[in-house]
């Protein structure tokens, strides 16, 4: 053996531990409507996952449309049946419509209605879901631990280090503190705000990911519409995400695809990522910027990246996609893919991120 050859074989065994630790995760959310755009993502993720690797999905909120699970058999129809060839665990988190929050309506009707009797309903909704855990009719999946299913929902707000290197943590942003108090003078978050801080401080993996449903940012409907509730629930969280040095926060509840930058003060970098599009779409909104909106903040949305024009708001493309997360040592790629909607002007991104450091735009090729 030559030593060309012996260089290339010791670079290879230097690089396979790393190779060996990769965790490649899918992310989507705003799925659960039944119909044929969300079975055309679903599709599109099970091919995705046959070429490249994925290990677990996380999901963002919004699981059945339009008021949540009224019983067991729809999470079966809407969810089971859409992903079951996916084949591998499926991490859940709350998002309105799963409580029963079928937006400013629905609000606004319940301010009619007697507490405790909206209580209860939001409680029996939460724990089909929750429930639908250990239900029969959600199937194991090939993993390593043989406990895992296709859908895994064990609390409304929760953690794991599901590979090493990786913890997650599921947040309920229906409940976490002043999201719809324009006061923020009071808190509904059933200690999650506690919890949220004593588990990110613990956790001793390198990579740390937040995902629910309210996101940090939003170029979408939501950017604008819910102005107050977005950015009370932001300055809510964005000081802990920042002093525990959060990686990814994960979020939907826009029917886009989006990518945001968050640099902390102490120079820390959260990547902000918008996957709502698996089942709805929705385009940007001229109405976010630059008023509701911080544009300095965004990197891409639906399609094309933001290069310091309002141009990008003519796009009235609406897509459907979802998005992929490689971490594989102190690096990580994140892809965008959109399933629909794509066109030359309009299409994948990739972004390579540097743990804590930076994020750039790189080739998908």
């Amino acid at each position: 053996m030559n030593a060309h050859n012996t260089q290339i074989l010791y670079f290879l065994f230097l690089l396979s531990p790393a190779l060996a630790s990769s965790t490649n995760i899918l992310v989507f959310g705003d799925f659960g409507t039944g119909d044929e755009k969300q079975k055309l993502v679903a599709r599109d993720m099970a091919s995705y996952c046959k070429s490249e690797k994925c290990d677990f999905a996380l999901t963002v909120g919004d699981n059945i449309y339009p008021a949540g699970a009224l019983n067991y058999q729809i999470l079966s129809e809407i969810f089971v049946s859409n992903y079951k060839n996916l084949n591998m665990p499926i991490y859940m988190s709350f998002g309105n419509h799963d409580i029963g929050n079928e937006g400013i309506l629905s609000i606004f009707k319940d301010m009619f209605k007697n507490q405790e009797n909206i209580n209860k309903r939001t409680e029996r909704l939460m724990m089909n879901q929750l429930n639908f855990t250990n239900h029969a009719d959600n199937p194991f999946v090939n993993s390593s631990a043989k406990s895992k299913r296709l859908w895994m929902f064990e609390a409304p707000f929760y953690s794991k280090e599901e590979k090493e290197g990786v913890h997650i943590f599921a947040i309920d942003t229906n409940t976490y503190p002043h999201q719809f108090d324009f006061s923020s003078s009071t808190s509904r978050s059933f200690g999650q705000e506690a919890w949220l801080k004593e588990s990110l401080h613990k956790a001793k993996s390198a990579w740390k990911i937040v995902f629910g449903h309210m996101p940090l940012y939003s170029h979408g409907r939501h950017g604008w519409l819910n102005i107050f509730a977005l950015n009370n629930f932001r300055n809510s969280i964005i000081k802990l995400l920042c002093e525990e040095r959060v990686d990814f926060y994960l979020s939907g509840h826009d029917h886009i695809l989006e990518v945001d930058k968050h640099r902390c003060e102490n120079g820390h970098i959260i990547t902000a990522v918008i996957s709502g599009a698996a089942a709805k779409s929705e385009k940007i909104y001229w109405a976010s910027f630059p008023l509701f909106s911080d544009d300095k903040k965004l990197l891409w949305a639906n399609g094309k990246f933001y290069k310091n024009s309002k141009l990008i708001y003519k796009n009235d493309d609406k897509i459907l996609g979802f998005a992929h997360i490689l971490i594989n040592g102190p690096k990580a790629l994140l892809k965008l893919r959109l399933s629909q909607g794509s066109s030359r002007e309009r299409q994948n991104a990739c972004f390579e991120i540097v743990k804590s450091k930076a994020i750039a735009a790189v080739s998908c090729d």
